[in-house]
């Protein structure tokens, strides 16, 4: 439901987009948690044309993602995306997440594939993508710093791949204590 309402969300600002001055072409989605799942989920499901995608313009694609300790729930197997490459994503996820496992958790087909196992899929479908991996941090540390001291990371990832379409495949790993 939480994908449904940020499809809604979008459809309506893409709707509201020429009388509130948006670009339509700059609507990243973003968030931690649940939400990070929610920004990953939507986009896996726009690149597939699954079903409750359709409530968005032909053709549209969320130009960026960014997800602090998130993943793809799937009935299907592991992530692919059958129709495009992933958008460019920004992924921080603590090691020792317990919330939203740092590690896929899989039964058969059925899976909830996270960050470290995202990031290689990305790769495999040639996406842009940065992935900053918190070593022994916790699912709180992980959002907290993700969205505090961290933003340095965020503002160069927006930077780099999403204005200047300069992305990249790249891992970074903190791994000192703080």
């Amino acid at each position: 439901m939480a994908v449904e309402d940020l499809f809604s969300a979008t459809a309506f600002l893409v709707e509201h987009a020429a009388r509130w001055a948006i670009n339509p072409d700059s609507i990243l989605t973003s968030g931690s948690s649940a939400g990070a799942i929610s920004a990953l989920q939507a986009d896996w499901i726009v690149k597939n044309r699954m079903a409750g995608s359709d409530i968005l313009p032909d053709g549209f694609p969320y130009p960026g993602v960014i997800a602090f300790a998130g993943g793809i729930f799937s009935r299907r197997g592991g992530p692919a995306w059958k129709y495009g490459t992933p958008a460019p994503t920004l992924m921080f996820h603590g090691t020792k997440d317990r919330i939203v496992p740092y590690r896929t958790l899989r039964v058969f087909n059925i899976g909830m594939f996270t960050s470290n196992n995202l990031h290689r899929r990305m790769r495999r479908a040639g996406g842009e993508f940065l992935f900053v991996k918190l070593d022994k941090k916790d699912h709180i540390y992980g959002a907290g710093y993700a969205m505090t001291e961290a933003l340095p990371f965020t503002q160069w990832f927006l930077d780099e791949y999403i204005l200047s379409g300069k992305g990249r495949q790249v891992v970074f790993e903190i791994s000192k204590e703080f």
